[in-house]
């Protein structure tokens, strides 16, 4: 098992991606709640810019979680291009 850990032969991140991505969007949740309660806070004194920081915590948020996907999927090729890879090279040393 070790040897395995440190050999580099088979990759991680494909086994743990849907964590990681998990972990991404609940941090992407909390910073759009961070970004709403400001803007609440804020709309106290002026509704106007309150409003405003509201709507964009949760347009930021929305952006966040459309590329945080898609740099997960993008990752996630990059290692199925690499399987590919192997698969093709041991095919021709047969």
């Amino acid at each position: 098992m070790l040897k395995g850990f440190l050999s580099f032969d088979r990759f991680m991140f494909p086994r743990i991606a849907r964590i990681i991505y998990f972990i991404g969007l609940i941090i992407i949740a909390l910073t759009a709640l961070a970004g709403i309660a400001a803007g609440v806070l804020v709309a106290i004194s002026d509704p106007i810019v309150g409003t405003g920081a509201i709507v964009g915590a949760i347009i930021g948020a929305l952006i966040g979680a459309l590329v945080w996907r898609l740099m997960v999927e993008l990752w996630l090729v990059l290692f199925s291009i690499n399987d590919h890879l192997k698969a093709i090279r041991n095919r021709g040393e047969l």
